[in-house]
């Protein structure tokens, strides 16, 4: 796990207590994320910001879970835009988020 870039397994591990939950939440995550970004994909394209703005919120939550904390962050900063009907920094933002979030599918190989 200490392989995949963009994770830090000792946060991940701080926020689920011990390794061995961290390495059962991070199945879990490294499980949904094509199934998430298709599904937050999709809400972006069609402008359904509300939907989009809940859909990164669960992001956020399952990457700080994981130790993803850029991603975590960034999707808080996309969470607060959406939130704030803040289409621009959505438009700004989106792409990378959705790169960083689907990079992390290589966690697969390393649990």
């Amino acid at each position: 796990v200490s392989k995949t870039e963009g994770l830090d397994p000792a946060a991940g591990i701080d926020q689920c207590g011990s390794a061995e939950d961290y390495i059962e939440a991070l199945e879990i995550f490294a499980s949904s994320i094509e199934k998430k970004a298709d599904e937050t994909l999709a809400y972006y394209e069609a402008g359904d910001i509300k939907n989009y703005g809940l859909k990164v919120h669960s992001i956020k939550s399952m990457a700080r879970i994981a130790g993803a904390v850029k991603l975590s962050e960034l999707a808080e900063e996309l969470e607060l835009a959406a939130k704030d009907e803040r289409r621009d920094i959505i438009d700004e933002k989106n792409k990378e988020f959705i790169d960083s979030y689907r990079a992390l599918s290589s966690i697969n190989n390393h649990v």
